[in-house]
């Protein structure tokens, strides 16, 4: 009796091990469901070529709730018009793309480029695909081509970056 006793008990024991080994494998959620790598995507509209995106890897969380992908290290997107020059690029060392929002955020040394020769510095920025906005509320530096700066917290602007305001503008250059 004491032998079935501990059998059962090892049984038991064992069972709920393999549970829980079989939830934690089973965790799709926090799992990718895609996985590229050296991503490099051209998106064209009314044949006109207007965006390519590329990263050294994105991973597709299509099991989570919202859906992402991410692209942990990093990403870079460069714009176009219809004559296909260059109009803006932006760079980070990481993004996220929440689809169900058509939101990206890119944090991390991002740099943000136009064809004026400007350059915009952060450490987070938001496109939201909807409304072709781009904006964030942390620190920003806009380098003009003659070297004259303008940093605030937080701008917002097209998502072409060509036309922008710094929110809450700082000056800089002074001292009392």
């Amino acid at each position: 009796m004491v032998a079935s006793a501990i059998a059962g008990a090892a049984f038991l024991v064992s069972c709920k091990s393999d549970i829980e080994t079989v939830k934690a494998i089973s965790n799709f959620e926090n799992k990718p469901t895609e996985t590229l790598e050296n991503f490099k995507m051209t998106y064209s509209e009314g044949g006109f070529y207007k965006m390519e995106v590329s990263a050294p890897i994105v991973q597709r969380y299509s099991m989570r709730n919202p859906v992402v992908s991410e692209f942990r290290q990093g990403i870079k997107v460069v714009t176009y018009n219809q004559a296909g020059q260059k109009i803006a690029s932006i760079t980070s060392k990481y993004a996220i793309y929440h689809e169900d929002q058509k939101l990206w955020e890119a944090r991390g040394n991002v740099v943000g480029k136009n064809n004026k020769g400007e350059t915009l510095y952060t450490e987070k920025l938001y496109w939201n695909q909807v409304t072709r906005r781009v904006s964030t509320n942390v620190f920003v530096r806009v380098v003009k081509p003659d070297g004259n700066s303008s940093t605030g917290e937080g701008i917002d602007a097209d998502e072409k970056f060509q036309n922008y305001n710094v929110k809450k503008p700082r000056l800089t250059g002074f001292s009392l």
